[in-house]
């Protein structure tokens, strides 16, 4: 992948993040490897030198962040592929994602009367699904997630245990009181790493079964 291209995606998946901050490890498994570590490493090193990003080093392991002036990048490299396309045909309407100043996409959702960002929308959708169909594990699984790929690389929905073990570097789950899932054999967590692209999978499954999500 070219350097430039690699780049904008790296942007794209740390402002997409909750936090905005990613491991060389969701870089590459989100790229299904197309991003290779060697040029992951070189290009966050050149993005740290120009503070662009972050890098957080926490028990030997490393993620990065992307600061302020990530973020107006990323909203330049967004104006100038706008302009580039509206320029190429003014009949093509182009796609532009939506974010405000701070770079973080603050879209609202309403199910069962209740308003929730992305991540939350999940969370509740889940844990309404698995009260009114009394789901085991495998079933919330099999229903939400049955290719294993709404959140790589660390999962939708994990047994407690292992979603502690998921969140020692950073909470990548919802952990408080009362934010855990009960099922029929067990309590799970839910992933709260969630983009646009993520959450209209969960919504998919939730509308399927009825649900009125708005």
């Amino acid at each position: 992948m070219k350097t430039e291209e690699a780049k904008s995606k790296i942007l794209e998946m740390l402002n997409s993040k909750d936090g905005f901050t990613v491991t060389a490890q969701e870089i590459n498994y989100a790229t299904k490897g197309k991003l290779p570590f060697v040029q992951i490493y070189s290009i966050m090193a050149g993005m740290i030198k120009a503070g662009t990003v972050k890098l957080n080093e926490s028990e030997g392991k490393k993620s990065y962040t992307l600061i302020s002036d990530g973020k107006n990048e990323l909203l330049e490299k967004k104006k100038e592929n706008d302009d580039s396309t509206e320029t190429k045909s003014d009949s093509k309407k182009s796609t532009v994602v939506k974010i405000n100043q701070g770079g973080r996409d603050l879209t609202k959702y309403k199910f069962l009367g209740k308003e929730y960002n992305k991540s939350r929308l999940a969370l509740a959708i889940i844990t309404q699904v698995a009260k009114d169909k009394r789901l085991s594990l495998k079933g919330a699984l099999e229903l939400f997630d049955p290719e294993n790929n709404v959140i790589p690389p660390y999962g939708l929905i994990k047994p407690i245990a292992e979603a502690k073990k998921l969140s020692k570097e950073r909470a990548r789950f919802f952990l408080k009181p009362g934010e855990e899932v009960k099922l029929r054999d067990g309590v799970v967590a839910i992933s709260n790493q969630f983009t646009k692209e993520r959450i209209e999978k969960v919504i998919s499954v939730a509308r399927k079964l009825k649900y009125s999500i708005k």
